[in-house]
């Protein structure tokens, strides 16, 4: 109960403040958790050892994972935030780049695997993406408490957004594929402990197998696509190259392939905007 509170007064600050003060008042949240969350902390800063490279100083690593703590603060503010925001938000607050690369993959017929990494606000994509009359699913963890994970999917079902838990998303997303509709995944992290080796930034790390599994099963292409934030705290809906299963070969190495070539651009994204990834869970080996 005692997480499900501490959302609930997310919320109630996050709609009835301003947004200058929520954003304030998450900065000095984040600091707070980055002080007293020593787990959380010392997995970012691990990881980012290896995403910044080894000539990255620990005051280097110790800014951007500050940095990941408040970015992270500032989504969750956001995601509660809403029930307040609208189609005009959208049209002016996030920018797509690259739609006509998810029109010509929809237009297969097939369906679209959306596939992003744990960067910025990616539940604000969904939302761009439904008011742009794209119907759309989405596989979501559960929290820890049955209270919390309702209370995150009404926020997406009120945006009209489909939300399927984990372990019983397969058979809706593959019928949503089939009437040509969108299916939202987020795929760098193996949560289920069947997740499938690739490259990632150099090194063997273990990637979700279901974007590949489903584009496999339907047919479907997988689209990369990811959310940027922006320095005024707007957003930018980038939507890379889509990739096409192969029709035939070994079902094990087309998995591989495919994962691999969404690890790629994974790590193209999470290169670029350090700051903004929000995975807060040991990637590597070594990181562990």
């Amino acid at each position: 109960m005692k997480e499900l509170w501490q959302y609930i007064r997310i919320q109630l600050l996050a709609l009835t403040l301003p947004w200058r003060m929520v954003y304030w008042l998450v900065n000095i949240f984040a600091e707070k958790n980055y002080r007293l969350d020593s787990q959380s902390r010392d997995a970012m800063q691990a990881n980012l050892r290896v995403i910044l490279g080894e000539n990255a100083t620990e005051e280097e690593i110790d800014r951007v994972a500050r940095e990941t703590f408040r970015n992270f603060g500032k989504s969750i503010a956001e995601f509660f935030r809403m029930p307040r925001l609208g189609r005009r938000f959208f049209e002016k607050r996030v920018l797509v780049e690259g739609k006509e690369k998810l029109d010509e993959a929809r237009s297969h017929g097939k369906g679209v695997i959306l596939v992003s990494a744990h960067l910025s606000n990616w539940e604000f994509g969904g939302v761009k993406l439904m008011y742009m009359g794209y119907p759309l699913s989405g596989i979501a963890l559960d929290h820890e408490t049955k209270a919390v994970t309702r209370m995150f999917n009404k926020q997406r079902e009120r945006k009209g957004i489909k939300t399927y838990p984990l372990r019983r998303g397969t058979r809706p997303c593959l019928e949503a594929l089939h009437r040509n509709e969108l299916i939202c995944l987020v795929g760098d992290r193996d949560l289920t402990g069947t997740g499938i080796e690739v490259e990632y930034f150099g090194k063997p790390a273990k990637f979700a197998v279901g974007p590949a599994r489903f584009a496999i099963s339907a047919g479907a292409p997988i689209v990369p696509a990811f959310v940027i934030r922006q320095p005024d705290d707007s957003f930018r809906l980038v939507f890379e190259d889509p990739v096409y299963p192969p029709q035939s070969g070994d079902k094990k190495e087309l998995v591989r392939q495919l994962t691999q070539e969404v690890a790629t651009v994974c790590e193209k994204y999470v290169s670029a905007y350090p700051e903004q990834f929000v995975n807060f869970f040991p990637i590597w080996e070594e990181t562990a």
